[in-house]
């Protein structure tokens, strides 16, 4: 029985003197039986002594008990304990595993949407610029793309491709509403006041334009789109 070794080796080791009924006042050698038998005594003489013997043994048995009692409780409520903190380490993985994913989350709309900080409030990048450029058409204005990235505050990185990408949005909603194209207020400040290549690219592919994105009817065509914004998109609300 596990656990109760020391026990039976305890209780053997206090009864071992007894086994072969001779007491511990027994000599050796004597060779007068009678006298052997005379001197043998009982190892408890006396049954009140038998008692405390007795008592002490019980005694010794209950203290071992106890402690097994004591080390098995101390040993289920350690157990107890750590099924707690492993449910405590769990929920706060999970809370931990939330929070990043929620991080994670803002800086990819921030990132990819164009959401900024402060007084722009929630409105998509491509909603703002709209919102920009209807007010410069009523001052008939043009605007870079890094300067219309500063002024509405795009966060890094790639700012400039942002822009485009919103722009692209723009042109896409004006041709499905057979409206002239805002974008055509942003211009390269490298191009002499003509949009990126990428616009007439695009708004070939929406068979608003035939030429190339280089050529000589760039100019043309930028110049009539930009004419019809203003006038369109300019006129008072």
């Amino acid at each position: 029985m596990p656990g109760y070794g020391p026990i039976f080796n305890c209780l053997g080791a206090r009864l071992r003197p007894t086994a072969n009924g001779l007491g511990r006042h027994h000599r050796p050698g004597s060779g007068d039986r009678r006298g052997h038998l005379r001197d043998r005594r009982p190892a408890y003489p006396a049954s009140r002594d038998r008692r405390s013997r007795v008592g002490g043994i019980e005694g010794l048995v209950g203290r071992d008990i106890g402690e097994t009692e004591r080390q098995g409780a101390l040993r289920r409520a350690c157990s107890y304990s750590g099924g707690n903190f492993a449910l405590i380490e769990l929920i706060l993985a999970l809370a931990g595993l939330g929070l990043g994913i929620a991080v994670l989350v803002v800086v990819w709309v921030v990132v990819h949407k164009g959401l900024p900080p402060g007084r722009h409030g929630l409105l998509s990048l491509p909603e703002r610029i709209r919102e920009y450029l209807t007010e410069l058409a009523r001052r008939r204005g043009t605007i870079t793309y890094r300067d219309l990235a500063k002024a509405l505050e795009v966060q890094p990185p790639n700012t400039i491709h942002q822009v485009a990408d919103a722009l692209d949005v723009l042109m896409q909603e004006d041709h499905g509403n057979g409206a002239p194209f805002l974008a055509a207020m942003v211009v390269s400040k490298v191009r002499n006041g003509l949009p990126a290549p990428a616009f007439f690219s695009f708004a070939r592919s929406l068979g608003r334009f035939k030429g190339s994105d280089t050529g000589p009817e760039t100019q043309t065509y930028h110049a009539r789109e930009l004419k019809s914004a203003w006038d369109y998109w300019g006129r008072s609300p």
